[in-house]
């Protein structure tokens, strides 16, 4: 099996940028509140993710893209779980000395 230069040098690219945006995480979660950081990392991956969708040209997925149910499950629950869960991280108590 052989295996094109081009795809080992994305692997390797990609191994590299993830395990650099952990350790950034790492590193800043002592000096930066926990909800400005999660905005911070978060809107610093936008670009990223931006120029790999503007370079592949990547389209929006069709009408039946999602049976149905499954879309009004999505357009429903999902957001209400995810903001669930976010105002409950908030409010807990947390182990870590800085995120409180």
């Amino acid at each position: 099996m052989t295996l094109p230069l081009t795809a080992l040098t994305l692997v390797v690219a990609s191994s590299l940028g993830w395990s650099g945006f952990d350790l950034l995480r790492k590193l800043l979660v002592r000096q930066v509140a926990p909800v400005a950081l999660l905005l911070l990392l978060t809107l610093g991956s936008v670009p990223l993710f931006a120029a790999w969708v503007w370079i592949d040209g990547v389209t929006a997925p069709g009408p039946g893209y999602l049976p149905r149910p499954w879309r009004r499950w999505c357009s429903t629950w999902r957001p209400t779980c995810c903001s669930s869960m976010a105002c409950a991280s908030l409010r807990s108590p947390s182990p870590f000395p800085s995120c409180r």
